[in-house]
């Protein structure tokens, strides 16, 4: 009897053992399925910064776009998709002369999907703003862009890119 009850012991022992290396590979494969699920999400936007300083300092902010994919303008009515902005009031030693800009005004379109008129960007956009240096030694910009795109059938959650551009003296 002692053998037969240690039998079913070891049993016990080597099924909890199956039991827990089962679990143990199962979760590792969601923890693998789902960051390939978040590798494959598109990015479908391309963002560059850049500084011009001359007489006139610009900053320069460029979407570029995947093909059928559209960035939202900088103003939308209130219940649509999120509307593009930049948020420049961690930059210091410099002092804005204008609000940020688009190069060219964002089309106009009866969206289906939202159900309202809304302004959007396809290919690329570009943003600029004007300022001057006020303390030369500490000069940097730090832009904060949130922005959401969307396609004719679906869009990406919103996201928020940073950039440092620290202002070199002439």
């Amino acid at each position: 009897m002692c053998d037969g009850f240690g039998r079913a012991q070891g049993m016990i022992y080597d099924l909890d053992l199956k039991m827990n290396i089962r679990n143990i590979t199962f979760t590792f494969a969601l923890v693998l399925a789902a960051l390939g699920c978040a590798a494959q999400m598109p990015r479908a936007v391309n963002w560059s910064a850049s500084v011009e300083r001359a007489d006139t300092c610009t900053a320069t902010f460029r979407a570029v776009l995947e093909p059928g994919w559209h960035l939202y303008a900088l103003e939308l009515p209130e219940g649509g998709p999120r509307p593009t902005e930049i948020d420049l009031s961690g930059s210091r030693g410099v002092t804005f002369t204008a609000n940020p800009a688009a190069d060219r005004p964002a089309t106009q379109v009866d969206d289906e999907m939202f159900g309202m008129t809304l302004a959007w960007w396809d290919g690329t956009a570009t943003f600029t703003v004007p300022f001057v240096v006020s303390e030369p030694d500490d000069a940097c910009i730090e832009a904060r862009i949130s922005y959401m795109v969307c396609n004719g059938e679906s869009c990406l959650p919103p996201r928020t890119e940073t950039f440092s551009l620290p202002i070199n003296q002439k």
